[in-house]
This record gives structure tokens, C-alpha cells and sequence, in this order.
């Protein structure tokens, strides 16, 4: 009797690489006409060190007695996995802090300088909350639709067929007369070009009249939405009809059938993040959060019987009447309706063992100086003072990765909006001409 799986937990960090902060002072001078006090800036607070990086990985998951033996005589096993990974990544400021008094004003130390550079375990007036700030801009809540959109997918691709032969041969009476149309304009256009290029203009063939039967704005929408939906999926037919005669009726015992779904967001802020001396300089702060959620999916199926019936498509009449439904490859593009009856369809030649879903759900967090704003001299108390900033950045990627075995399928659609430039003009040119 086999083993039973047993839960366990791991956890590992990587050893961060500690480098020393740096900095240097020079005599601390004092300024007989200085306000609020004779004595000038003393130097900033360094902490000793800070970290490049930090990293830490935390693992749950089943650990499967023999496990390679048992997947290598057949054995399906499927258990659930979580990982959370996080990952701080940073670059130490560089602060050059110099003083200088006027030399016709009583002052000792002409000059003060405070140099240093550090990370992001600074403390005091150098802490990450003072300079980078503590909070991050957030992302709205990210749609859990992906998830049921990439189980709808896989099951809907879980399938033997290589053409639909219902809908072809529903449709086959359309499909002849379109091409009996598309045929007989390619005849008509080449043969006034013909007689064009033969300098014989007759008078049923002067410009006007060309251009209107040929190259008139309505009939190249006309052309367009043609070769959109007349001519591709004709072409697409014909070579389902070439796959399914070549297929032959041997496959390998098992199959796996794969969806995916993913979605993005970013959000980004600019603040003032520091102020001093007065607010005779600004530090601001750039930053984004970067939030991706993505669903990979996979049903593995064992194949149990090959039929011409399931490579040509002609057992499943739920994807057929929903194909002929008028125009709804254009809901299509905003639900998943035909995916989602799809996926609900049973199997024809497949005995599905299991199914799998992998969510890996990312929030990058990134905070940067974006600018700095720097007063120099203040002639009414004999002081001048330059600062400089550069470098320094803040980046923590946090990883949720999950896999769930056998997840439910939705029942409902979901939305998922697939437009492109193409979808686009075709919507633009259904929608002059159908609405008034």
C-alpha cells in the first residue's frame, strides 16, 4: 500500500551582503553672524551598514514517498504547492553636505563638509520613512475572472476534433454563394482593368462609375468585412478538412490540454518626501506599484477512443448551435460564453484524470528620487551651503505562487475583453451599419 503524502514546511534566506556605510566629517567651523547659532551643522547620524539584498523564500506543499516511481508506472499525483517569495533590492545614497562661510564675515572653519552613503536600514533623519517614505501607492483589487477564464480555456480545449463539421455544413449554402459572389467581382474587376489598360474606356466604364463599383469607400468595408469573415474562415475550413482526412486515428494514452489568463495594473505617485534647514531644499519621491495576477491551467486526459465523429467535430452540437448563432463571435470578445459551453461539454474519445491551477500573483513595489530642489546662499546670515543628492532606490517584489489541484469550472461567462485594431474597425463598421 502506498505511502501517504505528508504536509510540510520550508523556509530559506539568502545571507544579505552587509557593506559599511561611509562617511567623513570635516571641523565643524562657526560663523559669528550664523542664525539661530554660531555653531554650523554638525554631522548626519549613519547606521554601520545596510543590505544590497534580501531574500527569503517560505514553501508549503506535500512531500510524496517514491514519487518518481510511482509518476514513472502511471500513478497520478496532484497536490496542492504554495510559495511566497520576497525580494528587496537597493542602491545606498550618495549625500554631499558642504557649508562655507563669506570671508568678510568673522568665521572659523571656512568650511564644513559631511560625507556619506548608506542603504536602507538607515535610522534617524536617514531612515527609509524620512527619505523614501513608508507608504506605496495601491493598485485597484485585480478581477478573479482570469482564474475562471484559464479553467474555461483548458477545458474547452480539451478535444480530439480538428474541424466543426456541424456548423460548415449548416452554413455550407452561405459559403457557396459567397463565393460564387467573390468569384464573379475578381472577374469584373480584372476585366475593366483589362480594358482600362487597353485605352477602351466605354461609356459603362468612364472614372465615376469605375470607382463606385470598385473602390467606393462602402465597398471597401464591404471587401474588408469579407475577407474577414468569408474568406479566413474558409481557409481556416479547408485546412480542418486536410488535418482531419491526414489525422490518423492513433494518439498518445494520455493528453494535457492548457489555459492562461493574465492581468495587469500599475499605480504611481509623486511626493514631497523630505524637507530641511528651513525648507531650503525638497527631496521627492517616484513611486510605483506594479500588481500582475496570472492563472495557468492544464486537464490531463487519457484517450480511450478515437472515432471520426470526434476528429471531425460532429459530436458536439452545443459548440455548433452557439456558432450559428448571428454575430456571436462578437460577444465572444467581451464574454467567454463559447469557451465557457465549451468547457461544460462532455468528452468525446477523452476520460479526463485531473486538472491543475497555477495563480502566481506579483506586487513590485519601486521607490526612487525623482527630483531635488536646492537653495544655495542666504547672504543675511553669511552663510552658503550646498547639498547634493544622487543614486538611491528601493525595490521589493513579493510572489504568491499557488497551484490547486483539480479547481472548479465556472458556470457563468465571464468578462474578457479581446479587441484589437482589427475587432476595432470591425466594430466601428458594423456599428455604422446597423444603428441608424
Amino acid at each position: 500500500m502506498a505511502t501517504t503524502s505528508r504536509f510540510r514546511t520550508r523556509t530559506s534566506a539568502s545571507t544579505p551582503v552587509n557593506t559599511l556605510a561611509t562617511y567623513k566629517t570635516y571641523p565643524v567651523g562657526t560663523c559669528a553672524n550664523h542664525w539661530p547659532s554660531s555653531t554650523l551643522y554638525a554631522p548626519y547620524n549613519f547606521v554601520g551598514s545596510y543590505k544590497e539584498l534580501d531574500k527569503t523564500e517560505s514553501t508549503w506543499d506535500f512531500c510524496t514517498p517514491d514519487f518518481h516511481r510511482r509518476s514513472l508506472k502511471g500513478e497520478i499525483i496532484n497536490t496542492p504547492f504554495q510559495k511566497l517569495t520576497v525580494e528587496k533590492t537597493q542602491e545606498p545614497l550618495q549625500i554631499t553636505d558642504v557649508y562655507r562661510c563669506y570671508q568678510n564675515i568673522t568665521c572659523s572653519g571656512l568650511q564644513t563638509q559631511v560625507q556619506g552613503s548608506g542603504g536602507s536600514e538607515w535610522i534617524g533623519t536617514l531612515s527609509p520613512s524620512t527619505f523614501l517614505g513608508a507608504t506605496y501607492p495601491a493598485t485597484p483589487a485585480l478581477s478573479d475572472s482570469v482564474i475562471a477564464i484559464a479553467i474555461s480555456e483548458a477545458w474547452s480545449r480539451a478535444s480530439l476534433e480538428e474541424i466543426q463539421a456541424l456548423p460548415a455544413i449548416a452554413e455550407s449554402q452561405k459559403t457557396i454563394r459567397s463565393i460564387i459572389d467573390i468569384t464573379g467581382r475578381a472577374v469584373n474587376l480584372l476585366r475593366d482593368l483589362w480594358r482600362l489598360s487597353r485605352g477602351k474606356t466605354p461609356k459603362a466604364i468612364n472614372a465615376k462609375k469605375y470607382y463606385d463599383r470598385h473602390l467606393s469607400f462602402k465597398q471597401l468595408q464591404d471587401r474588408w468585412m469579407e475577407s474577414r469573415y468569408a474568406l479566413r474562415p474558409l481557409v481556416y475550413d479547408i485546412a480542418g478538412v486536410v488535418a482531419a482526412v491526414n489525422r490518423p486515428l492513433e494518439y498518445p494514452p494520455r493528453l494535457t490540454f492548457r489555459g492562461s489568463e493574465s492581468v495587469y495594473d500599475i499605480a504611481t505617485s509623486l511626493t514631497k518626501t523630505a524637507t530641511h534647514w528651513l525648507g531650503r531644499w525638497e527631496i521627492w519621491t517616484q513611486k510605483e506599484t506594479n500588481h500582475s495576477l496570472s492563472a495557468r491551467t492544464g486537464v490531463l486526459t487519457a484517450v480511450h477512443e478515437i472515432s471520426s465523429a470526434s476528429i471531425w467535430g460532429l459530436a458536439m452540437p452545443v459548440e455548433a448551435m452557439w456558432e450559428l448563432v448571428p454575430y456571436s463571435f462578437v460577444l465572444d470578445w467581451f464574454f467567454n460564453v463559447g469557451q465557457t459551453l465549451a468547457s461544460w461539454t462532455p468528452l468525446v474519445g477523452l476520460r479526463a484524470l485531473t486538472s491543475w491551477l497555477t495563480v502566481r500573483d506579483t506586487v513590485l513595489q519601486t521607490a526612487r528620487f525623482h527630483h531635488y530642489v536646492d537653495t544655495l546662499t542666504t547672504n543675511q546670515y553669511c552663510l552658503e551651503r550646498s547639498l547634493s543628492i544622487s543614486g538611491g532606490y528601493n525595490n521589493i517584489a513579493t510572489t504568491m505562487t499557488t497551484r490547486t489541484p483539480n479547481p472548479s469550472r465556472s458556470i457563468l461567462p465571464s468578462f474578457s475583453l479581446r479587441l484589437d485594431a482589427s475587432k476595432l474597425l470591425d466594430l466601428a463598421i458594423m456599428g455604422k451599419r446597423f444603428l441608424p
